[in-house]
């Protein structure tokens, strides 16, 4: 597992100790290696939690050959995994409701980036999901977009000199 500092406390918290039907879930978490980019010097007392200080020790772990990296929140990493090449899939899952404000996925900075659907679904409750891959090219327009009319130039040119 891959989380940031925040969420790797959040998880230690909470998935040690878990009781029940999730008992199962709690185990695995804490048996399977947990790699935690910060820059605290606070202790990793959950067992096979590893500190990684740099984005640079970050690659060297994905480097070697261990199972892949999974990511549950810790939305601070995706725009320097992003920017380091370093994020091979992203699942994506959107929940039928709209809270009004909160985190953003992407945080202000964040490079403009392409991905490529490689599978797409929906569950009966509504949930949809994407498993998207980085790399596709940014497309200039939507496809099928018509070209632009005298109006829309016109508009165009208001938001450039800022006057729209």
């Amino acid at each position: 597992m891959l989380l940031g500092r925040r969420t790797y406390d959040i998880f230690a918290a909470y998935w040690p100790y878990v009781q029940g039907e999730m008992a199962a879930m709690g185990t695995a978490f804490t048996e399977a290696d947990k790699y935690v980019l910060t820059r605290s010097n606070a202790p990793l007392e959950w067992e096979n939690s590893h500190r990684l200080t740099s984005i640079d020790a970050l690659a060297e772990v994905k480097r070697g050959d261990g199972p892949p990296l999974r990511i549950w929140g810790s939305t601070t990493l995706y725009p320097q995994l992003l920017k380091a090449g370093l994020l091979d899939e992203l699942n994506v899952f959107t929940f039928p409701l709209v809270l009004g404000e909160g985190k953003r996925l992407f945080g202000d900075g964040t490079s403009a980036a392409g991905f490529a659907v490689q599978e797409s679904g929906a569950g009966p409750a509504g949930v949809s999901w994407a498993t998207l891959v980085p790399g596709a090219k940014i497309p200039d327009a939507p496809p099928n977009f018509p070209p632009p009319n005298p109006r829309d130039e016109r508009r165009q040119a208001a938001i450039k000199d800022g006057s729209w």
